[in-house]
């Protein structure tokens, strides 16, 4: 099985260490994942690369749309671990787009990394 992840690099993945900006656990060192694509469509998205492709007409503010071979990726949920783990530290955080499109994906993944403190970063409605 595999997770949709987002790209800001074509074949690249967003997967990256960082501080944790916001939150409960804001300002801690976290390895953070996005996943690619969201049931909503929020005009004041700051990730619409992750889910306004070329031909989808929900309405953004800054009308841009992206091309979906060079903003997605797919990892089979084993690699996508090995590349969260490979970043040190014990804190995950998967954002997107919105993650629990993928849930069952995700709990897959999950288990390759028994140790993680996991916050998911969610539009609450799934």
């Amino acid at each position: 099985m595999a997770l949709t992840l987002a790209a800001t690099t074509p074949g690249e993945p967003e997967i990256f260490a960082s501080l944790q900006g916001e939150g409960a656990s804001m300002g801690r060192p976290c390895v953070f994942i996005r996943l690619s694509r969201c049931n909503l469509a929020c005009e004041w998205c700051d990730t619409a690369y992750t889910w306004r492709f070329t031909g989808d007409n929900r309405p953004h503010r800054d009308g841009i749309s992206f091309d979906r071979g060079a903003n997605q990726i797919t990892l089979d949920e084993a690699d996508a671990a090995a590349r969260v783990a490979a970043l040190g530290g014990t804190r995950l955080v998967i954002t997107g787009g919105e993650p629990l499109l993928q849930g069952a994906a995700l709990a897959r993944m999950l288990t390759h990394l028994p140790d993680m403190r996991v916050e998911i970063e969610t539009n609450g409605t799934i």
